[in-house]
């Protein structure tokens, strides 16, 4: 089960001469592949969340990182833009809703859906359940929770899933579990949080998400300081994750705190 107080599932994101100007630009690239490396050591699961800022900057200069498909197509929100009218709806979902009309506002939304609908992925509307889900084989929306920010999170934890990253309690040690399954809903935080961002950035009106208050504050300070971007995406990521440990996130589905769903769930198997 995943969630944050919003989503739930149990385990079955001028003036410078031309020299000058490369000077600079090299040696941003640089930086930029020397972040990447590192963040990829300290919090691999919070890989896309990170490396999309960091990838941008090393494909200004051509510098390579592990960044996926050259043109990004292969990272949620990358580059590529695609026509609505090209995109799959995946079962499950009114192709008319306002659910599938804000989704298909922005790249990172039209990517979700179409995802889903290459992996015959279905997503079930039912205002009879508590919480929204991934259950290990299809999204569940719940009473309340049919909105294009939670639909970002659950999907990202279809991906997990299906790309094999999702931490296994039967493999981990009690507390490794509970760490890189909190990374994971980290992850997912913070894409539904820039998901938000750009769905209002589209015209459309999206609350305040779990989370979004710490991670701009965290990110904001980090610029203020002097931090690179991608460091300050770092910080902010940093800031959701200890959300999950000092009582910022619950369950949407019973209200338990991270740690102790997690760890009631190592316990059940083990």
């Amino acid at each position: 089960m995943r969630c944050v107080a919003t989503t739930t599932r149990r385990r079955n994101q001028a003036g410078q001469s031309t020299a000058e100007y490369v000077g600079i630009v090299a040696f941003v690239a640089l930086l930029a592949v020397a972040v990447l490396s590192f963040v990829g050591v300290i919090a691999p699961q919070a890989g896309d969340t990170v490396k999309g800022a960091l990838c941008k900057i090393g494909e200004t200069v051509g510098a390579g990182g592990d960044c996926g498909g050259s043109d990004g197509s292969d990272r949620p929100g990358g580059p590529d833009q695609t026509d609505p009218e090209d995109v799959d709806i995946p079962d499950g979902l009114d192709p008319d809703s306002d659910l599938v009309e804000v989704l298909l506002s922005t790249q990172r939304g039209r990517d979700a859906l179409q995802w889903l609908a290459d992996n015959d992925i279905e997503v079930v509307v039912d205002p009879s359940q508590t919480g929204a889900y991934w259950n290990g084989s299809e999204i569940v929306l719940g009473g309340g929770q049919d909105n294009a920010a939670v639909f970002i999170h659950e999907t990202n934890h279809a991906r997990y899933t299906v790309d094999g990253r999702s931490a296994e309690a039967t493999e981990l040690s009690r507390e490794d579990y509970v760490r890189d399954a909190i990374l994971e809903e980290t992850d997912g935080v913070v894409q539904q949080i820039i998901a938000a961002r750009e769905f209002r950035d589209a015209g459309h009106t999206v609350p305040q998400q779990p989370g979004e208050a710490a991670y701009t504050q965290a990110y904001d300070a980090a610029i203020a300081n002097g931090s690179t971007p991608a460091e300050a995406e770092q910080a902010g990521f940093n800031a959701v994750n200890q959300e999950f440990y000092n009582g910022g996130f619950v369950t949407s589905t019973n209200g338990q705190s991270y740690p102790d769903y997690y760890g009631a769930y190592w316990d059940s198997v083990n």
